[in-house]
């Protein structure tokens, strides 16, 4: 611990003090109790000869902790011939020590947890490094061009070699990694020409594109295959014609471009202790026709099959897992891209249910020509763009996914960028409360959708624009048709509204060219402006509520001529007396064999007394129901037999 006198610097440094041997260091605070060493000036020669950094300096009666060894705080001390680092001291930072032309050893104690990149870069007379027990992290570029240095030991608490670490260190003939190490970086030991002997413990998971290029070891290996640890690092030599590959068992990681650019690969089968595929690791694999993904695969890299234009089937044997595997980048991560056909314990899927669970798909089934229908869970909750891109068969969808469908679609694609226009039938599961406004708009292709009773709103723009849609099944439940609901369905001919809708709102059927006939409810209490707007083919609206709707200017003025009324008998003098419906020159009583509303799901049995309003589907009034259809209270209501106390049902 050293008590001296400091001074504050406006430049490079905040303190300067000496060490036990009288050489000035200086320092910048990390905070009000800890220390990182720095330069006097940038790129000036702040350091000369032996410098021991102390772990402590005591400053104006407080102890501050040396922690840290700052960026570029040794760079260019070319006369710097060794340096002492305390085990105060837990991190080393970038360049901190680069060219230090006369440094000759360096002793990096347990406490450094991580050397940071290029600390000690063309140090080209660096001959000895000891790295303790506590390093995790040595940097990319650390010890590049360390031409001197002719062996290294990492230690098993080392978990990662970045990227270019030992590059070109032309001296090396041997290193020893322990048992801990997981991950070596992209040409991590490139252009070492002298390296003999590595040993390469069994924990290494990830080895990086040419991490042993241009080494004498390398060079040694047999064609073929070449693992290390429990990665395939890649394909040495020409791989033959025809050749089929079965990954090692116990392997975990095929590595960025393990097999990149072997056009001889027929198909490969991976087992299951595989779980991750690296980026680029099938690129321009051009004779590849099929590839066998086991379940335990969790990742599949960016571009891992790009080029792989011969690919016909994928083999997995389980869908959830499948649905699980996070494909990173681009579509070309997904070997369907070119394959187009997925097969589930060698049967082709068609019909595919997404396994409850699953939670989210990203790229999973892109330009999966064999699907025809897909089943969504509620359990889903995300669908990333292209998870279903270009599957051209795919024409039916069942959506039981809130989540899914209660998304606004104002602002985004509608159900069409996510399933493809190609689709021609919908339906909406009972889990389904809310469909997000504008969500089938543009699905021109869609020719059927069923909405649930769960459903209680058609929202904004639903269906605006669907001119193939010819059906609508809209189940009981539903109360509110949103404006321009089905805008511009120009194929909808009919349409048969359940009993419990209550408001129709503005433009909710405009531009309906092809609709000849709409069936009202008799719970409907609204009508907006231009609700039919556009409907040059309505000639017939079978209205079963007893009291008029309140309406805007819901017709167009032709309609008044053309369009037959059909309401109950008792009622027509209302609407001959009621605003914009005493226009219509044709207001007839509704008659047994008109369309009627669709009913409600569920049943319900009444008990008929003198409370009750009965009438016939003329309005005629009835002393009790009878067989078959009755309007009780304003509600369509189904008989079974002559009515007797108890026994009505409402369907």
């Amino acid at each position: 611990m050293l008590a001296i006198m400091l001074s504050v610097h406006a430049s490079a440094y905040r303190i300067e003090a000496p060490n036990d041997e009288g050489v000035t260091i200086y320092y910048n605070y990390i905070n009000n109790t800890e220390l990182e060493v720095t330069y006097r000036e940038r790129n000036s020669a702040s350091y000369r000869g032996a410098v021991a950094i102390p772990e402590t300096v005591t400053y104006d009666g407080e102890v501050l902790k040396v922690t840290s060894i700052g960026t570029e705080a040794f760079a260019n001390c070319t006369a710097l011939t060794s340096v002492t680092i305390p085990h105060s001291v837990t991190t080393v930072k970038g360049k901190s020590f680069a060219y230090c032309y006369s440094l000759t050893s360096i002793t990096i104690p347990g406490s450094v947890k991580t050397i940071g990149n290029n600390a000690f870069q063309y140090c080209n007379k660096l001959a000895a490094v000891t790295l303790s027990d506590g390093l995790t992290t040595i940097g990319q570029h650390v010890f590049q061009d360390c031409t001197a240095l002719a062996s290294i030991t990492i230690p098993g608490s080392v978990t990662t070699i970045d990227d270019y670490a030992f590059r070109r260190c032309t001296a090396l003939t041997s290193v020893d990694m322990l048992e801990g190490v997981t991950t070596i970086g992209v040409e991590v030991f490139v252009g070492c020409t002298s390296l003999t002997t590595i040993a390469i413990p069994h924990s290494v998971m990830s080895v990086g594109e040419g991490a042993f290029a241009d080494t004498p070891w390398y060079a040694s290996q047999p064609d073929g295959i070449i693992y290390v640890g429990v990665a395939l690092y890649t394909y040495k030599g020409t791989m033959p014609p025809n050749t089929s590959v079965e990954v090692r068992e116990g392997i975990k990681t095929l590595s960025v471009g393990a097999l990149r650019g072997c056009e001889g690969l027929t198909s490969v089968t991976m087992p299951t202790s595989v779980t991750t595929i690296g980026d680029e690791a099938f690129r321009r694999c051009t004779g590849l026709t099929s590839v066998t993904i086991p379940h335990s695969v969790t990742t599949i890299g960016k571009n891992a099959f790009l080029g792989c234009s011969a690919l016909t089937a994928v083999h997995i044997s389980d869908l959830a897992a499948w649905c699980h595997v996070q494909f990173n980048g681009d579509t070309y991560s997904n070997p369907l891209i070119y394959a187009h056909h997925l097969y589930l314990n060698g049967e082709e899927i068609h019909d595919l249910v997404i396994p409850d669970g699953v939670t989210t798909l990203v790229y999973t089934f892109t330009a999966c020509y064999g699907l025809t229908s897909v089943t969504i869970p509620n359990s889903l909750t995300t669908i990333e763009d292209y998870t279903f891109h270009d599957c051209p068969n795919m024409t039916k969808v069942t959506l039981n996914s809130n989540a899914v469908a209660s998304r606004q679609y104002s602002d985004h694609p509608s159900f069409n960028y996510l399933f493809g226009n190609q689709v021609t039938e919908y339906v909406i599961g009972e889990d389904v409360t809310t469909i997000g406004d504008h969500a089938f708009e543009n699905c021109t292709n869609v020719t059927a959708i069923t909405i649930p009773y769960s459903v209680t709103t058609i929202g904004k723009g639903l269906f605006r624009g669907c001119t193939g849609l010819t059906s609508v099944t809209i189940s009981n439940g539903v109360t509110v048709i949103d404006q321009e609901a089905f805008y511009g369905c120009t194929s909808l001919a009919t349409i048969t509204l359940p009993s419990s809708i209550t408001d129709i709102k503005k433009s909710a059927f405009s531009g309906c060219t092809s609709l000849t006939s709409v069936v009202i409810p008799s719970q409907v209490t609204f009508f907006g402006d231009n609700v039919f707007n556009g409907c040059t083919s309505l000639t017939h609206l079978y209205c079963y509520a007893e009291e008029p709707p309140r309406t805007g200017i819901a017709f167009n003025e032709s309609h008044y001529d053309t369009v037959t009324l059909h309401v109950p008998a008792a009622s027509i003098p209302d609407y001959q007396n009621f605003p914009i419906w005493y226009h219509f020159k044709h207001i007839i009583a509704l008659a047994n064999v008109d369309p009627k509303p669709t009913n409600v799901e569920h049943v319900t049995v009444f008990n008929v007394n003198s409370r009750n309003t009965v009438y016939d589907l003329n309005g005629r009034r009835r002393q009790q129901p009878q067989k078959g259809l009755n309007i009780i209270n304003g509600r369509t209501v189904n008989v079974d037999c002559n009515a007797t106390l108890g026994s009505v049902r409402e369907r």
